[in-house]
């Protein structure tokens, strides 16, 4: 709460006129409620996106944050703005969905206009099939919507058990490339799939099998 204080007391100032505002790097030497640089650039920049652009380097923002880390020799926190590793990363099947569709959906920043990437983690076990058809399509695997639904689900179930890696995705997606899989198997994953798509809507918070590891960055 303090950390938006500062944002929105720094914002009046320069709509008051202010030309200069004092401004901290990852909290490092903050003082009395100092406005975070980064956070500060996220919210001019949603409220007017060219004229920021124009006006700052915003690529320079991550390297800036980076060097001070390096310095005082701790991790950029993953929850920081613009910088941090959840900034930009998609989990859940539905936002991934929306995500690919139009970014804007889930995204009021451009990583783009920041250097930095979005991030697709699928490998999980609320990962949806639209994540994976990504993913297929990259590999130019060519697998019709059946098998990619039954794909889906057997990497669901797998990440249930153990952390999935970007070589099981892979390794589950081509076994379904070379072989011809019958009908009646690929019923069955397409009943699996839909009932972890029913047990998805139940909160997973804190469930085993949602590790943050494993991630595919790209720039969808």
């Amino acid at each position: 709460m303090e950390k938006l204080t500062d944002l929105n007391h720094s914002l009046n100032a320069i709509e008051s006129g202010v030309t200069h505002i004092d401004t901290c790097v990852l909290g490092i030497g903050e003082r009395n409620g100092i406005t975070p640089l980064g956070g500060f650039l996220a919210r001019m920049y949603s409220l007017n996106r060219e004229e920021i652009k124009r006006r700052y380097d915003l690529k320079m923002i991550s390297k800036i944050e980076n060097y001070i880390a390096g310095l005082v020799n701790v991790q950029v926190p993953f929850n920081n703005y613009i910088t941090g590793s959840s900034a930009f990363t998609h989990k859940a099947g539905v936002h991934i969905k929306a995500i690919l569709k139009n970014p804007e959906c889930y995204e009021i920043l451009n990583p783009d206009d920041f250097g930095v990437e979005r991030t697709i983690q699928f490998a999980s076990r609320i990962t949806g099939w639209n994540a994976i058809q990504a993913r297929v399509e990259q590999l130019n695997l060519g697998l019709t919507a059946e098998q990619t639904k039954a794909a889906t689900a057997k990497i669901k179930a797998l990440a249930d058990t153990r952390n999935v890696s970007l070589a099981d995705v892979d390794e589950i997606l081509k076994t379904f490339t070379m072989h011809n899989i019958p009908q009646e198997q690929l019923a069955q994953e397409q009943q699996r799939a839909q009932q972890a798509a029913h047990i998805d809507r139940v909160p997973t918070a804190g469930r085993q099998g949602d590790s943050d590891q494993h991630l595919y960055s790209n720039s969808f």
